[in-house]
């Protein structure tokens, strides 16, 4: 039977050790979200950040460049900062991806017209708000629990977790996310917490207004939003007991009113819905054994506490397996230890978002839910769940589960401070770099030679990943770019011929080039085709003309 030690009496008085131990972390996590901000690889999904919100568009830059010519790295790189082009400008590039809410777009561009230019400027906006997730997520703790250790608990937990560390360095709206899905859970149980209380549709408005603000404003940052406010709904049908009663109808009109406010951008995403369904529909093209997808749930649920092996791996390891039982065993120990309020609250923030993307994957094995981004509101849960956990050991009647708990909570710390440090210090932490893994090594190499040319073209990915390039390339680099790699005859690579027949002839590389391409280049034109490094995303090969092209 659950107990409901989480009274609605406030518990203010945390221990002098954990608000110690608690500042301790907040302090080292906002270094790890500041210290070297510039050194992790640009990648990207940050160059496309940087593209909308300076007011161009990938397709203009695709139109005007990826036509068989010959461009500088400062002639790409041009494109990651406003240089004077009005918001008008910016406010055509953000509608042209409706599945992206332009909240974050447009602060961004806002960020840059007052700090400048460069990597430290681009991300700092998403240090901010990855600071800001700290008290939203005290918020919440507060509001769930009103115990202060379960307070101290939480911020140290989120302050170090590699999850929160890493989107925080990120130049995409993930963590201005994280802090609103924090931020709205905390405004709901305020709201909750409130509404028995009111007399008057004055009081039920004061009540309940920030949860709507929140969650519109969620709404502009991420689709994904909505998926949390389904989640807000069922937790508060689990309050009813299954009924349509009072705290339901308040959620529900307070979800009715968020989207009212979001019905502008409707209108922009309604009409695109098309274009970003194509923009997506990778996630559904590929697909992988259930054994994998279960491993790969995993991984996502160790993620929030600890990454000890920051590359991909082929098997499970100790660690993903350790850590996804805890976090499974926090919500479980949620569930059969706290009353209804607090268990339900984090299960549907656990389960109900992220299984509108999870449970078709398990079907089909599909890849909607590959990006840990995705699992936000489930791994917040599991750390509230541990927070709450945690903040109950000072009340157990014995000591040496007191000590073991407490041992093993720190031990836990450990292992998140750890990971947080090394992953935020690398230049291309798998976890968030992706497709642009691999481009600071390809960079080191192509700067060896005195004339690099990279030859690359202008489908899916890869435009962007040129750009992300160029910013790791010496000035004397050049690169050639074509529309597309299946469609390339002898006569497109005509304009590099007065290159290789100089007396000082560049080193010609090719990034991700096709199959069909590096066929026809190595028996039409007898080229000689070295593969440098890569991975199945980005790949670079050494190119070495044979005959002439005349």
């Amino acid at each position: 039977m659950a107990v409901d030690v989480d009274s609605r009496s406030p518990r203010s008085i945390a221990p002098l050790w954990l608000r110690s131990l608690a500042i301790g972390c907040l302090v080292l996590g906002i270094g790890l979200r500041v210290w070297v901000l510039d050194r992790p690889v640009i990648w990207h999904d940050e160059v496309l950040t940087a593209i909308e919100s300076s007011g161009y568009s990938l397709d203009a830059i695709k139109t005007q460049h990826f036509t068989g010519q010959l461009v500088s790295p400062a002639t790409l790189t041009a494109y990651l900062h406003p240089q004077g082009q009005p918001w008008s400008a910016t406010l055509t590039s953000v509608t042209s991806t409706p599945e992206h809410p332009p909240l974050y777009y447009l602060l961004t561009r806002l960020w840059l017209d007052g700090w400048g230019t460069g990597p430290i400027a681009l991300r700092s906006l998403a240090v901010v708000f990855g600071l800001a997730l700290i008290p939203a997520a005290a918020w919440l703790a507060w509001e769930l629990s009103r115990s202060a250790s379960v307070v101290w608990w939480a911020i140290a937990l989120v302050s170090l977790s590699p999850f929160h560390v890493l989107y925080a360095r990120e130049a995409r709206e993930y963590s201005l996310w994280a802090a609103l899905v924090a931020a709205a859970g905390a405004a709901l149980l305020r709201g909750l917490r409130l509404h028995d209380r009111t007399a008057t549709w004055s009081d039920r408005l004061r009540a309940w207004w920030p949860y709507g603000l929140t969650l519109a404003l969620g709404f502009y940052t991420s689709l994904l939003m909505a998926y949390v406010a389904i989640g807000h709904g069922f937790y508060g049908l689990m309050l009813d007991r299954g009924r349509l009663g009072g705290r339901t109808w308040a959620i529900g009109l307070s979800g009715l009113a968020a989207t009212a406010a979001f019905g502008p951008w409707l209108a922009v995403l309604i009409p695109g819905w098309e274009r970003a369904k194509n923009l997506t529909i990778w996630m559904t093209q590929f697909h992988e054994p259930r054994d994998r997808v279960i491993r790969r749930f995993a991984e996502q649920l160790a993620r929030g506490l600890g990454e000890l092996q920051p590359e991909p791996t082929t098997g499970w390891t100790i660690t993903t397996i350790a850590l996804a039982a805890i976090s499974l065993g926090s919500l479980g120990w949620l569930v059969w230890r706290r009353p209804l309020r607090v268990w339900a609250f984090g299960l549907t923030l656990a389960i109900v978002p992220v299984s509108f993307l999870a449970v078709p994957d398990l079907l089909d094995g599909a890849l909607r839910s590959i990006a840990t981004r995705y699992w936000t509101p489930t791994l917040l849960a599991v750390q509230l769940a541990l927070a709450i956990g945690f903040g109950a050991i000072e009340r157990d009647q014995l000591p040496w589960r007191r000590i073991a708990i407490t041992a093993g909570a720190i031990a836990l710390l450990t292992v998140g401070g750890n990971a947080s440090l090394h992953l935020s210090q690398a230049i291309n932490p798998s976890m968030t770099k992706g497709i642009s893994a691999s481009l600071p090594a390809m960079a080191a190499i192509a700067n060896q030679a005195d004339r690099p040319v990279i030859l690359t073209d202008g489908m899916i990915y890869h435009p962007a990943n040129a750009i992300a390039l160029a910013l790791r390339l010496k000035p004397t680099a050049e690169f050639y770019l074509i529309p597309d790699f299946d469609q390339l005859t002898p006569t497109d690579l005509a304009p590099l011929q007065a290159r290789w027949t100089a007396a000082n002839p560049p080193t010609l590389y090719a990034l991700n080039l096709s199959p069909r391409a590096r066929q026809q280049l190595e028996t039409q034109l007898q080229w000689a085709i070295e593969g440098v490094l890569g991975d199945g995303m980005a790949w670079l090969d050494r190119l070495k003309p044979g005959r002439s092209l005349n």
